[in-house]
C-alpha cells in the first residue's frame, strides 16, 4: 500500500480544514478476513469467536462484524471517523475523474453529483 493523502477532513491545511488540521491522525488499513468469507455452503471463518458475546448473543454473527450492529457493544472510548461514501466504491465509479478534487474541493459536475447522490442513497 502506498502512502494515502490526507485531504478534506483529514487536512493538515488550516484553510481547507479549521477544525481538524493540527489533530493528529492514523489510518489504520486492517482487514482480518472475516468479511471475505467465500461462496461456499456453510461459512465458518471463526471470526465470530472475536465479537463481543453482547452482539453475538443478539443476532448472526456475521451481522456484528457490521458498524451499526456492534457500536453500542464497544467499550473503549472511541471517535470514529467515517465517510459517507466508501473510497474505493467512489473511485471505481467516478473512474477517470479527479475523485478527490470533485469531492474536496467541489468542483463536480452535474453527472458526477447524482452518481454520488446514488451511491449515498444506495
Amino acid at each position: 500500500m502506498g502512502p494515502i493523502p490526507f485531504q478534506g477532513i483529514h487536512s493538515k491545511n488550516q484553510t481547507a480544514n479549521p477544525d481538524f488540521y493540527n489533530w493528529n491522525k492514523v489510518i489504520i488499513a486492517y482487514c482480518d478476513g472475516g468479511s471475505f468469507t467465500g461462496d461456499v455452503e456453510y461459512v465458518d471463518p471463526e471470526s465470530a469467536k472475536t465479537l463481543p458475546k453482547s452482539c453475538t448473543s443478539k443476532m448472526k454473527p456475521e451481522l456484528c462484524l457490521f458498524a451499526e450492529n456492534i457500536q453500542q457493544d464497544i467499550k473503549t472510548p472511541i471517535f470514529i471517523l467515517m465517510s459517507a461514501f466508501d473510497n474505493v466504491e467512489t473511485q471505481y465509479t467516478l473512474e477517470g475523474s479527479n475523485i478527490y478534487e470533485c469531492i474536496d474541493h467541489g468542483t463536480c459536475t452535474t453527472s458526477q453529483n447524482n452518481t454520488l447522490k446514488g451511491l449515498h442513497m444506495g
